[in-house]
């Protein structure tokens, strides 16, 4: 009887770690188009840009079967306009600085299963240079 209550007491946590055992879903992948000059390293969910000092669009495509995507957190100087599977990314003119890093965090979901993404702008003068 002892032991019977103590597997009661552990059957809640034995449970969770078992769900948590599966792996996640791959819901989304990434399609960037860049409107001028620069450098992009994809990863799964997840992308990293590097921009010239110059106004620029990046256009981002989410490819793949999920119902809907909501942006969670965008940088204060970057402007983000959604649809149900694009973004697209304003980055103005770099001003009095030299170089400045921008992050987008996102969702994607399918039903109960969802993917976190995430973009990073890096935007540097320096860049200038290898046009």
């Amino acid at each position: 009887m002892k032991y019977l209550k103590f597997l009661i007491l552990l059957l809640p946590f034995i449970l969770y770690s078992c769900e948590n055992d599966e792996p996640e879903p791959d819901l989304f992948s990434l399609a960037i188009q860049l409107e001028d000059w620069g450098e992009i390293a994809m990863g799964i969910h997840d992308c990293e840009i590097t921009l010239n000092g110059d106004q620029q669009c990046v256009a981002v495509t989410l490819m793949g079967d999920f119902d809907s995507f909501s942006v969670s957190s965008v940088s204060s100087w970057l402007m983000v306009t959604s649809g149900h599977s694009t973004m697209k990314i304003h980055v103005p003119s770099i001003a009095d600085i030299s170089r400045r890093t921008g992050r987008i965090e996102f969702t994607v979901y399918k039903g109960k299963a969802r993917n976190n993404g995430s973009i990073t702008i890096t935007q540097s003068e320096t860049c200038s240079e290898y046009l």
